[in-house]
């Protein structure tokens, strides 16, 4: 219902059926008064009618009491220490088949830019300004050689095609900066109904570029090998690589080419005009980023950097990578690549061979073994590369300088880290650190002051002993003004900047934009899934520093990883099934098909959506290394696990899934160094099981995260009662609608959905991107 502007007459009465603007006003209503004349509009925002409305130490608007009462004529006693009243909240709002939340309202008009939850509403491609583009379909694999018979092997002519369509959009001329074209023109490589044999991988490394089949019933991918089976196991296929990719650049803070302007004072969160030493270069309508120069203190980067304690002498020795090539087992002469390996000098190793380093050399040695190291649990010790089936004598193909850097991007972010076992063997979020709901303050790591301690509450939760090198936050917006000395931004900020962390403002850069993957079958060989850390690379899409891109319209048969996110922005993952031929899984996987289903690490405002699994993974959704403000809505799975892997991930949002069995729905696990599983101001909307018909889920324990918010149908932490203590509830005190789950310390918001009561929006991702233009005032495109 549309709110009355300020100082107008009230409008005619609302039906019998509760209205929201019966009961807020004021703080709470953009400052209008009461519907009903009647009421008081108290300093709280809320309608009513007694003293806690309309006295004059409550009252705002309306028919307030002139003064206080007169004293007793007794001489009074001392009065007591002065205290704000406690706020008087409505049970609920909606009537009794609907319920809207106190986080949002019905149109949005409860939620406020500094509000718990941040604004999800530029979420996904093009921040929701334009709709994923329909490029004309100007190549065709058919003309290139392709098959499409399921037999003859079509991966060189679909590279082809796609090399043809690459140089065709980069002869479009778009800008190199900023949206780029904004994808108002592209091409696209259509693969026409049939069965595509690929035994490579395919790259996508051209904004402006599509691969396009007709339908996931018509066009169908198939992939007979796995990707350790085509290039050996130098890469660790279980957290990286794909068959489907986008490789672009990655620039972050160090690329201060791009730095337009430096913070000179701090601001807090729901600010959109920042100070900055100079706006010359700022121009109204460009699209901007920030980036903390500096989240931790110099004390814990020196911290960081130190000397490993004493270890094992360190050596090295040569390794000779074979090639895919003529009938002989032999490396071809001049076409081998030799590389250097540093590796523990080890008793049980010397039949290896390899040089022990000198004093001197150990180390700078022992700093590129750390940097260098897999996860493969060898201390550094390269295994011999194995490919083909079991007793096979096929010849590796080379790893490419692609698979390297996904290797080094991917290490850098620290993926190769080992996860917790008893999270990853399906306890429900682990056990790494006591429950904190009775409030006592969670050891922590990050030094205070810095924006690790910030992001995990003050350190009101563990913030991890193993903190990344890589970017806290990436925020990212249009400029809606400039002046001298400071710049507006079109978003509002999500968190404080303070300005010891040196956050400074950078043009919005990514080399590869405006692709896409859409309409078709990605099928795998079907094959064991042995353990959780042995995924063979049945992996279908690696999206590696891109943006404003997308999937969509896909369907995933037996594969290890879906989908997977690093170091992109703006990017749309709509529609995708997964499924299984047959169960993959074993006890060592705890009888689940696959590693990751959809993932996100390092990213931001990407949008997961529509999509069903119809089998299970270790880890179905993911969240991981602080990713931020990315969405997951209007899912579904057999029985999801949406897992918050650690690393710092803050502002995200899963809404409207159901979670089928609802036996793990917040299953997460991730290197216990890495912090608690979530940083703040996480929201989860609306998650249910269809598999347990009105049934509440019980939340996770009260060191899963600071700040986080729960709204929907949802039960005591799960590990045990300790966070149902004290005041936490918006009313002060434990109430029905408002439980008080570990409301101390961590700060949780938990709000309760009614039985029989439909929660309104379904999808609050859907909600804010229609009502931005009216909450924000923002740009719509």
């Amino acid at each position: 219902m549309p709110r009355p502007p300020q100082g107008s007459p009230p409008p005619p009465p609302s039906p019998p059926s509760i209205q929201l603007s019966d009961l807020v006003c004021g703080a709470l209503n953009s400052g209008a008064p009461c519907l009903d004349p009647l009421k008081c509009c108290n300093i709280y925002g809320l309608c009513g009618t007694d003293a806690s409305y309309c006295d004059a130490a409550s009252c705002a608007g309306g028919p307030c009491t002139a003064s206080l009462p007169p004293p007793s004529p007794a001489p009074p006693s001392p009065p007591p220490p002065k205290s704000a009243p406690t706020p008087v909240f409505p049970g609920d709002l909606g009537d009794a088949k609907t319920q809207y939340s106190w986080l949002w309202g019905r149109q949005g008009e409860l939620w406020s830019p500094s509000s718990r939850m941040p604004d999800w509403s530029y979420v996904g491609y093009m921040g929701n300004d334009r709709a994923i583009p329909n490029y004309p379909a100007t190549f065709n694999v058919k003309d290139y050689g392709a098959k499409g018979d399921g037999i003859a092997d079509d991966s060189k002519a679909i590279s082809a095609a796609i090399t043809a369509a690459s140089a065709a959009a980069a002869a479009l001329g778009s800008p190199s900066s900023g949206m780029q074209n904004e994808g108002k023109a592209g091409v696209a490589v259509l693969l026409p109904a049939g069965r595509y044999k690929i035994t490579t991988f395919i790259e996508l490394q051209q904004s402006n570029v599509v691969v396009r089949g007709e339908g996931v019933d018509r066009t169908v991918l198939f992939f007979p090998r796995s990707l350790s089976s085509i290039y050996g196991n130098a890469m660790a296929w279980s957290y990286m690589g794909g068959f489907l990719t986008c490789r672009g650049r990655r620039y972050d803070s160090s690329a201060t080419q791009f730095q337009l302007a430096k913070l000179t004072a701090a601001v807090r969160k729901g600010t959109r005009r920042l100070p900055v030493d100079s706006s010359q270069a700022i121009a109204v309508g460009r699209w901007v980023r920030l980036f903390a120069v500096k989240p931790l203190s110099v004390s814990r980067r020196a911290l960081l950097h130190a000397d490993p304690p004493a270890a094992e002498p360190l050596r090295v020795r040569l390794q000779v990578q074979p090639f895919e090539g003529g009938g002989s087992d032999s490396v071809q002469p001049g076409r081998e690549k030799v590389i250097v390996q540093v590796q523990p000098w080890k008793q049980e190793t010397l039949q290896d061979g390899g040089a022990t380093l000198q004093p001197e050399q150990q180390k700078p040695a022992r700093r590129l073994l750390a940097d260098t190291n897999s996860s493969s649990g060898t201390d550094g010790v390269q295994q011999p590369l194995l490919c083909g089936k079991p007793g096979a004598r096929q010849r590796c193909r080379q790893v490419t300088e692609a698979m390297w850097e996904w290797k080094r991007e991917a290490e850098a972010l620290g993926l190769d880290q080992p996860e917790d076992a008893s999270e990853a063997e399906g306890s429900s979020v682990g056990a790494a650190a006591t429950d904190d709901g009775s409030g006592e303050q969670a050891t922590a790591a990050s030094a205070q002051g810095t924006m690790d301690a910030y992001m995990y509450g003050e350190n009101a939760v563990d913030s991890g002993s193993g903190p990344f090198s890589g970017e806290r936050i990436r925020f990212i917006s249009r400029v809606s003004a400039v002046g001298p000395g400071w710049i507006e931004l079109e978003r509002p900020l999500p968190y404080d900047l303070r300005l010891e962390w040196q956050v400074a403002v950078y043009s919005f850069e990514h080399k590869v934009q405006h692709v896409g993957y859409e309409k078709f079958t990605v099928e795998f060989t079907w094959d064991v899934y042995p353990a959780h850390f042995s995924a063979k690379g049945y992996n279908a899409f690696w999206f590696q520093s891109c943006a404003n891109a997308w999937v969509r319209n896909v369907r995933i048969i037996d594969a290890d990883n879906g989908a997977e996110t690093i170091n992109c922005d703006l990017i749309t993952l709509q529609n995708i099934t997964l499924e299984f031929t047959k169960d993959r899984g074993t006890y060592n996987t705890q009888y689940a098909n696959g590693h990751h289903g959809l993932w996100a690490a390092s990213s931001s405002l990407v949008h997961f959506t529509q999509f069903n699994f119809k089998g299970k993974f270790i880890h179905d959704l993911t969240l991981d290394v602080w990713s931020q403000e990315c969405a997951f809505s209007s899912g579904k799975g057999v029985d999801m696990s949406l897992d918050m892997h650690r690393g710092g991930v803050h502002n995200n949002l899963w809404a409207n899934i159901d979670v089928g069995l609802g036996t793990r729905p917040f299953q997460s696990s991730g290197d216990t160094q890495r912090g608690s599983h979530a940083a703040a101001n996480n929201t989860w909307w609306g998650i249910y099981a269809s598999g347990k018909p009105g049934a509440s889920l019980a939340v996770p324990p009260c060191n899963f995260g600071p700040l986080l918010n729960f709204v929907g149908r949802v039960a005591p932490p799960f590990r045990s009662d300790a966070g149902i203590a004290g005041p936490g509830s918006p009313a002060g005190t434990p109430t029905t609608l408002f439980p008080a789950y570990c409301a101390k310390v961590v700060r949780w918001w938990v709000e309760q959905q009614r039985p029989g009561a439909t929660l309104l929006p379904s999808d609050l991702w859907a909600a804010m991107v229609q009502t931005r233009q009216a909450r924000l005032g923002a740009n719509k495109g």
